[in-house]
């Protein structure tokens, strides 16, 4: 199951379950939500590099 959510309804969440550690079945959800963000913030950057990235043919020694 995917499913994105408000960054603010994340660390509502993230601040309930680390709330709740030691529990295994909190630690175990908090594990999964941080490993998603880190997975989102990584394809956000893939994401504003490429977008960014400038194209090959501009600027460069192209002949005319």
């Amino acid at each position: 199951m995917k499913v994105e959510i408000d960054a603010d309804l994340f660390d509502r969440i993230e601040r309930y379950l680390e709330s709740k550690l030691p529990d295994p079945e909190a630690a175990a959800i908090l594990q999964a939500l941080e490993d998603a963000e880190i997975e989102r913030t990584a394809r956000a950057l893939r994401e504003r590099y490429v977008i960014s990235e400038p194209s090959p043919d501009w600027g460069g020694d192209q002949p005319r």
